[in-house]
């Protein structure tokens, strides 16, 4: 059972705190998801795929919040976060457009999403365009998550959550470094 936090406790004012443990959760969702994926059935690995998707993208919203919340309370420590943050960035190019997809589908079956608007005032064609944001798949012999026009790579994806993880852990491990007292958070 897990220690009761006291009851003026509230995590407004540890937001830090809050950061690092949805992190760490998400991060272990996205492995845990990842895990199936690889080893389950195709119907499986189709839900574990979106899954994981939500988990990354849950992961970089915490991230989000740590480097927020740095910024007052230990400004030393934001630059390796953001590094940190890029790097993931980089290696997981278009998660968020992809979750987009996921989360706004009804809008990208009509051909009305985000970047498919755009593609539409360019001249492109509503069908064509609907149709080549709707497939869906984990391909086992790539390792890839396939949806619409992004890919991701569920092994590089995995390692770099772990790894954006630690530099939230990190950047909290400032903040107590920096001895902030708790009610001037």
């Amino acid at each position: 059972m897990s220690p009761k936090p006291p009851n003026d406790w509230s995590p407004s004012d540890n937001l830090y705190a809050v950061a690092v443990s949805e992190t760490q959760r998400w991060t272990e969702a996205a492995d845990l998801t990842a895990q199936r994926i690889r080893s389950g059935d195709p119907f499986q690995q189709q839900l574990d795929a979106r899954l994981f998707l939500l988990a990354l993208r849950q992961l970089l919203y915490a991230a989000d919040l740590q480097q927020d919340t740095i910024e007052l309370l230990a400004p030393n420590a934001q630059e390796a976060l953001r590094a940190a943050r890029a790097d993931f960035d980089r290696a997981v190019p278009g998660l968020t457009d992809a979750r987009n997809v996921l989360v706004h589908f009804a809008d990208y079956a009509r051909g009305a999403g985000r970047e498919q608007k755009k593609l539409i005032r360019q001249g492109a064609d509503l069908v064509a365009v609907a149709r080549n944001f709707w497939p869906f798949g984990y391909d086992p012999r790539t390792g890839k998550i396939n949806l619409g026009p992004y890919q991701i790579e569920v092994g590089s994806a995995c390692i770099h959550a772990k790894q954006l993880c630690m530099a939230v852990w990190m950047a909290a491990r400032a903040v107590d470094a920096y001895g902030v007292p708790e009610q001037e958070r």
